[in-house]
This record gives structure tokens, sequence and C-alpha cells, in this order.
């Protein structure tokens, strides 16, 4: 049986339990997540690359994105632990218009309170010794930057929200919303309804289709993102900092000895959600060797042995 609470959240993956967490410690506690999988974090969110970045254009979103710093912080010295790494960023110019851009995201870091700091090509290769610097332009050193495992994230909010209250019901999948007076007032699921005041769509891929239960056309598709990790290499220790380069659309980290390494598709491929149903997972991402190579050949301006 699931129990009536006042916020139901449909979706388990990273923002799903992040939220239930959140709300928790905000002392909103009457919470129940509901996940159709068998484990949190175990669809969408297992795949990502775990990588977090507070250099940000504007003040408020950098004081955002310093509070999930912050958070993961807290959840590193919990029993369960997000596997949170604090091991910096850099982020590399290679053109005078991107350098230009950096002074600005200095500016804004310094208005937030982030810790911030151009250095010099010295500087960049003593924390990155296998890159080449020689034609960077500007080099944005973020030390409190870093990286997570998305699962054990996603592990860690669960772990922390019930010890605050919040329920989970995994293996539960969402049939249908009851309304009441013009708004949501329950959810159906195969294992039985349950009363609520609010809802949150956190379902990923799925989202298009728990909002169309709700009588709701949500206008987003899931897109497509690919990266990679190498076999080991010689020098690569997990205590190099995560790297970003916009201009090849590329960001990396090390990861089991290897090198993770993804970028940005100005084309990506992505999937209509009415092409499928909230009843079968998307279509399967089928490799794409092309962009994968296409990344390597890319980073070897600054990589010479990737």
């Amino acid at each position: 049986m699931l129990s009536d609470s006042q916020y139901i959240i449909v979706g388990a993956g990273a923002v799903g339990v992040g939220c239930a967490y959140a709300l928790a410690k905000a002392g909103q506690t009457d919470v129940l997540v509901l996940e159709r999988a068998d484990d949190v974090g175990s669809v969408t969110t297992s795949q990502g690359a775990g990588l977090c970045g507070q250099v940000r254009d504007s003040a408020e979103r950098i004081r955002l994105a310093m509070h999930s710093v912050a958070t993961f912080r807290e959840l590193q010295r919990s029993e369960v632990k997000p596997d949170w790494n604090e091991v910096g960023s850099l982020r590399i110019a290679l053109s005078d218009r991107r350098a230009e851009e950096f002074r600005r995201l200095k500016a804004a870091a310094d208005a937030a309170g982030l810790e911030a700091d151009l250095i010099d090509h010295t500087e960049a290769k003593r924390r990155w010794p296998l890159m080449d610097f020689a034609t960077v332009k500007s080099v944005l050193w973020c030390p409190s930057d870093g990286y997570m495992t998305p699962r054990w994230v996603a592990a860690s909010y669960r772990h922390n929200a019930a010890k605050l209250g919040v329920k989970f019901a995994t293996a539960t999948a969402l049939e249908g919303f009851f309304h009441q007076n013009g708004r949501i007032s329950g959810v159906r699921t195969n294992r039985g309804t349950a009363q609520c005041r609010y809802v949150i769509n956190a379902a990923g891929a799925n989202a298009y289709h728990v909002a169309k239960l709700a009588g709701l056309e949500l206008p987003i598709f899931p897109v497509r993102h690919e990266y990679y990790v190498t076999v080991p290499m010689d020098g690569l220790t997990p205590d190099l900092p995560c790297f970003r380069v916009p201009e090849l659309t590329l960001y990396g980290r090390v990861r089991e000895a290897g090198l993770l390494l993804g970028g940005w598709e100005p084309k990506s491929v992505n999937q209509d959600p009415r092409s499928f149903t909230a009843d079968n997972e998307p279509p399967p991402v089928v490799t794409d060797w092309p962009v994968l190579d296409s990344f390597e050949a890319s980073f070897t301006r600054l990589l010479p042995t990737a």
C-alpha cells in the first residue's frame, strides 16, 4: 500500500531524489517518491559523466551551483557517500574572444564569492602535466569544482532523505492521476493509489508521458549525449582537475585511470516522445563512432598522447 503524502515525486533519478532531500531539509518531510525501476538512479542518472562546475555567467547561477557543491560536501560526510571528489577544474580558451569571456566569468565569480582565478601556462601545466598549453589563450581555474558518481549521488540522497522521513516506492509505475476541483489530487499506480497536494514531475525521458497523463503537452524531448572512457593511461591520476574546452565543445576528467571525454553535439540525435509510450523504454541509443572519433581528434590538439 502507498501512503497519502503532501508531495509525490514521480521519478527517482538524481533530480527526483535530490528534490526529495531538499524538501526534507526544508522541513517538508511528508514526501513520497515513486520509481518504476527497481532502484533509484538506475536509468538516465546512471549514465551521467558526473562533473560539477560552478563558473557561470551570472552571480545567481553561480550561487545555485555553489549550493550543489555544499550539498555534495555535506553528503560526503554521511554513511552513504556520493563519491564527491573536489579536484578543481580548468576552463581552457583557445581564442581571444573566449579569453575575454573568461574575464567576464571571473568577474561574475568574484561577485558571487566563488574562488576562481585566471592562471598562466606554467600553473596550468603544473595542474595538468600531460596537456599542451602552447596555443591556449587563457585558463580559468576553480579549485572547488569536482566530480561525483551520479548513481551514488542518488543513493546518498535517498539514504539521507529517508533518515528525515521521506518514503520511497520502487518498482512502482505511475498509471494515472486523480483530479478534484481542477487540480491533481492523487496518483494511481500498479501498486495502488495515494492522495497528495502536489506532484513533482522528475521522470526524465518519460517526463512528457507523465505530463500527458495530467492533461498537459510538455514541449520537451530526450536528446542523446555521448562520452567515452579510455583504457588506463600513464600519468592519469585521480587528483587531476576536470576540464572544459568550449571551442572544442569538449569536457573531461580522469575515470579509473583512463580519460572520460565527452562533448556537446550541435545537432544531437533526439527522440520524439510521441514515438514511444510510457510503458516502454525509449528506443536504444546506438553508439555513434564518428562522433566519438571526432571528440578524440579534436582533443589531440591539447593532449597529443590521447
